[in-house]
């Protein structure tokens, strides 16, 4: 379970950290570059090994990259770095490029792939030592929501070419984070076909959004296994069901009535 476990807290937080990087980086890239907004065909952020960079490139095939925006992992808006130097995408960031522009295509032609009101679509791209895919996650559009679902994968060959695209949930969870009843924890079930764990987007989306609730944990709760989100400590617990009920913490009893996607 610890291997397991590590594997998608990792992922996850790979995701929030280029989410991250890209919410600040176009902060920035709007208040310093504005004029050359009207150039940018879009951009991406990636993990360098020792911080975060958040690219904006020009449009067409072959772009320029027209700011340079470097993050430390703590995210410190005094020792951001930002380079504005015309330049070429380096290898890592063609690769990124190349497999973010298949799946914007295929999120426009596919029917798999569903788009709702007063929600954005986020496409983050990543290549690790033994996959190469894209998440898309649904962001809500207005402040006071948290979003969970309708959110896909898509995996790429070693030549960039899409070999699956998955819908991970098979539904859409909306949480209004600031009603008039406090709750200090949110919960949703797994169906089989989402899987025993909590997601690897859920992670992302929970170290995104979850300081903006009340919530001190969040729970994802399957047949046989519990997952537990610490939202102030960032970190993910997975424990079997026999386990958790075996330490008096029975889900059964709570007052909460978790969907299932």
């Amino acid at each position: 379970m610890a291997a397991i476990t590590d594997s998608i807290q990792t992922e996850g937080k790979l995701l929030y950290r280029s989410e991250m990087a890209s919410w600040y980086g176009t902060d920035v890239f709007m208040e310093k570059l504005k004029h050359r907004q009207p150039l940018s065909g879009g951009y991406l952020s990636y993990d360098t090994g020792k911080g975060v960079n958040n690219i904006f490139f020009g449009k067409g095939d072959d772009p320029e990259v027209l700011a340079t925006i470097s993050f430390n992992y703590d995210f410190d808006l005094n020792s951001y770095k930002l380079d504005t130097a015309s330049r070429k995408l380096n290898e890592t960031e063609k690769e990124l490029f190349t497999i973010r522009r298949a799946a914007l295509s295929a999120t426009r032609t596919d029917t798999l792939f569903k788009r709702y009101n007063n929600t954005g679509t986020n496409l983050i791209p990543v290549v690790g030592k033994r996959y190469k895919r894209v998440y898309i996650l649904t962001s809500p559009e207005q402040s006071g929501y948290v979003i969970l679902g309708n959110d896909y994968q898509i995996d790429f060959d070693k030549n960039n070419n899409i070999t699956s695209k998955r819908k991970i949930h098979k539904s859409i969870f909306v949480l209004q984070t600031q009603g008039k009843e406090v709750q200090t924890a949110g919960m949703h079930s797994h169906l089989p076909t989402t899987g025993e764990f909590m997601t690897v987007t859920d992670v992302c989306t929970l170290a995104l959004y979850g300081k903006y609730t009340t919530w001190d944990q969040y729970y994802t709760i399957s047949k046989d296994c519990i997952s537990i989100w610490d939202i102030k400590k960032q970190l993910l617990v997975i424990m079997t069901m026999k386990a958790w009920k075996r330490i008096g913490n029975d889900v059964g009893k709570s007052s909460l009535n978790p969907p299932s996607h």
